[in-house]
């Protein structure tokens, strides 16, 4: 955006200095040789003040919001800087955060029973944090993106990183057991087959009417 304010001033300025200089050219050529002046050149001298004074008065305006700027610029510079000291520090603290909850998470997972497949991707990406070099950094910068496309251990860091914090669970493998069918239970007064007994009939003797 332009300054149209701060370009008048330096127009104003150029534009009376230029008449200044002109006032003074006039005034070593009376010295070195007087009345060679011409009848405007000398009415131009006569009213030099009414050139001086606005050129201070404009030099000293411009002096003061030329500083003026330059505050407000720097202003805004330090702003900038400390926002992005700000933003640095809080992506720090993000990539500091998500590499402890792994740490916590590989803990974890080193209790859950069949997590090989997962856990073998997580020490080869704890390798690498270990190192303590670049690679190291790499890899929590990987692990902070959380690329779905680069693998580690067979594994995306997209995958790890919500493993990490939680937003994906483990994948476990879990062995089904077959069941025996269970025997049905005996039928009441009944048989192996289900049959019911019938019950005996008993023989009555007949009685002699007495």
């Amino acid at each position: 955006m332009e300054d149209e304010f701060g370009d008048f001033l330096q127009k104003r300025v150029r534009n009376l200095q230029k008449r200044m200089r002109r006032l003074q050219q006039y005034e070593e050529t009376v010295a070195q040789a007087p009345g060679s002046l011409n009848e405007d050149q000398i009415v131009a001298l006569s009213k030099k003040e009414e050139v001086e004074i606005p050129l201070k008065i404009q030099q000293n305006l411009l002096d003061v919001y030329s500083e003026i700027q330059e505050k407000q610029t720097r202003s805004f510079s330090e702003k900038e800087i400390e926002a992005a000291e700000q933003r640095g520090a809080a992506r720090e603290r993000e990539k500091l955060d998500i590499t402890l909850k792994l740490l916590h998470r590989v803990a974890v997972l080193h209790q859950q029973p069949d997590s090989g497949a997962e856990m073998a991707a997580l020490a080869t990406l704890l390798q690498q944090l270990y190192t303590g070099d670049d690679r190291a950094l790499a890899a929590v910068d990987k692990l902070h993106a959380g690329s779905a496309t680069e693998k580690i251990g067979g594994l995306t860091f997209q995958r790890i990183r919500g493993l990490a914090d939680g937003s994906e669970p483990f994948v476990q493998q879990v062995q089904f057991m077959s069941e025996e069918p269970a025997s049905k239970p005996p039928a009441a007064n009944g048989t192996a087959n289900g049959q019911a007994k019938k019950p005996k009939r008993r023989n009555r003797k007949s009685t002699k009417a007495q």
